[in-house]
């Protein structure tokens, strides 16, 4: 069994473009894309001490959040999505007063500690009913297949001949449009749930 000075309490500022991942309150923070390949990586880099990661949390940054909470939630980790007011008010009475990603996350993992041992822990994990859940994975596996396929055809267009880049470009097209209606899709499914979570810090 994991000894509680042993466990991880990872912080995530999301960005639009970046994902900066704190371990602890102090080290080093390690920034990565907010992107599928990003949140796969960010997942890569918390396998190896799974057992020890006790909470990750995330600020709610208006939707940006989502794909890496998704993917985290169904990767095994216990994922908390909190209130950026109250992420705020919390990094400023500990004295968190600069404003960089960085600081942002530290005082995220702090905050992870906080609520880790608070009496309202298991009301704001992030957990989805098991249907919900296998929904959402198959969502997120098929999104992951068409961006797939869409960079293989967009790395035909600099190969093909000029006769078949019409195609190329209605295929795109229509992969565009599809991983777009699986975005709202999952949107949609996760609004309420995390509307219901972030109530709980507004209390």
């Amino acid at each position: 069994m994991t000894n509680a000075s042993e466990l991880i309490f990872v912080g995530i500022d999301v960005a639009k473009a970046t994902l900066e991942l704190a371990l602890d309150d102090s080290s080093k923070t390690q920034c990565f894309d907010n992107d599928d390949a990003g949140a796969q990586a960010v997942i890569t880099k918390l396998k190896p001490m799974a057992d020890r990661v006790a909470v990750v949390l995330l600020e709610a940054t208006g939707g940006l959040e989502q794909r890496a909470a998704v993917a985290l939630c169904t990767a095994g980790f216990a994922v908390m999505v909190v209130n950026p007011r109250q992420a705020h008010d919390f990094a400023k009475a500990l004295g968190y007063l600069s404003k960089t990603d960085s600081i942002d996350a530290r005082a995220l993992s702090h905050f992870a500690r906080t609520l880790h041992g608070s009496d309202r822990r298991e009301r704001l994990l992030y957990k989805l009913p098991a249907p919900e859940q296998e929904a959402l994975l198959a969502l997120v596996t098929r999104r992951s297949q068409l961006v797939g396929m869409r960079v293989a055809e967009t790395n035909r267009l600099d190969t093909t001949h000029v006769s078949q880049r019409k195609s190329i470009q209605a295929l795109i097209k229509v992969l565009d449009r599809q991983i777009g209606q699986m975005d709202d899709d999952v949107g949609r499914r996760l609004k309420s749930h995390f509307k219901n979570k972030l109530d709980l810090l507004r209390g």
